[in-house]
């Protein structure tokens, strides 16, 4: 199992948004979205067997069949990610 991380411009965040991005490493194992589209949500599981969803709100990442190629392959990706009151948000992804 891997672990899976966020990962954004961090560097475009405002100062004090810096504290609040944090990032997880997994396997994916779930997206929903259109194919060629961005997704709309990412489900992975860190190394130590925890799944974290989260909500996908940017364009310009990842296209749901490019993290689906990672999820059958086994592949792991980075997630870097805030808290919101609706649940964890996305900023950035890498693999």
């Amino acid at each position: 199992m891997l672990i899976a991380s966020g990962c954004g411009d961090i560097g475009s965040h405002p100062p004090n948004m810096l504290e609040q991005v944090k990032q997880v490493r997994g396997l994916v194992v779930e997206v929903q979205g259109l194919p060629f589209d961005a997704p709309n949500a990412l489900t992975i599981q860190s190394s130590d067997g925890q799944l974290w969803e989260f909500n996908i709100g940017i364009a310009g990442m990842f296209t749901t069949s490019h993290l689906n190629d990672h999820k059958f392959l086994g592949q792991p990706v980075t997630v870097f990610y805030t808290e919101t009151p609706t649940g964890l948000l996305v900023e950035s992804i890498s693999d």
